[in-house]
């Protein structure tokens, strides 16, 4: 008997909604309020707003406590606990190992059902699965996948507007991603 379709989740930007962190530290470090729209790379360092170092030193912060206590994105809980009766359901993240026992806090306050973790996956077109779906924000990471044959939805951001190529849909929110996972 054939197993239940694969679907790959990404954590951060898809479920997390650490955009209130990040923005609020980096504002701190700007000395004035930075909003979610001048953030027009994926790299805050490639925005000449902080160094790669102070970068590196806010996703060492975040990864280390933070991630354990931010918000979940508006409908994703229910979505992905739904889904979880439908596909074999597949949460991979570029998140370090070290932030495994943060990110299993996160996912068992929001009471999300999932069938594997991957952590430290910032290649995630690399995974040997044969996945029908993706749920990105990466650009880079979601024209990978949909250059594999994946059908990838990208959740909308400032700093994911590129060019769609075939494959890659964009979406602006959970309740749009159902519609497309429900026709």
């Amino acid at each position: 008997m054939k197993g239940k379709p694969k679907i790959l989740i990404d954590i951060d930007g898809v479920l997390a909604d650490a955009s209130e962190y990040f923005l609020k530290t980096i504002s701190k470090l700007c000395n004035r309020k930075v909003t979610i729209n001048e953030i027009t790379k994926y790299r805050w360092s490639d925005l000449d707003l902080i160094s790669e170092e102070e970068e590196l030193a806010i996703l060492d912060s975040f990864f280390a406590i933070e991630a354990a206590f931010v918000p979940a994105i508006k409908h994703s809980v229910g979505l992905v606990n739904w889904l979880y009766s439908h596909f074999e359901v597949w949460l991979v993240t570029a998140r370090p190992d070290k932030a495994t026992l943060a990110t299993e806090r996160w996912l068992n306050t929001y009471g999300l059902l999932y069938d594997h973790l991957v952590m430290g996956c910032p290649e995630k077109h690399d995974l040997d699965a044969d996945f029908v779906y993706a749920i990105e924000d990466s650009y880079n990471n979601a024209t990978q996948l949909a250059a594999k044959g994946i059908k990838t939805m990208l959740l909308d951001y400032p700093y994911n507007r590129e060019p769609e190529v075939p494959n890659l849909l964009r979406v602006y929110d959970w309740d749009e991603i159902e519609y497309i996972l429900w026709c």
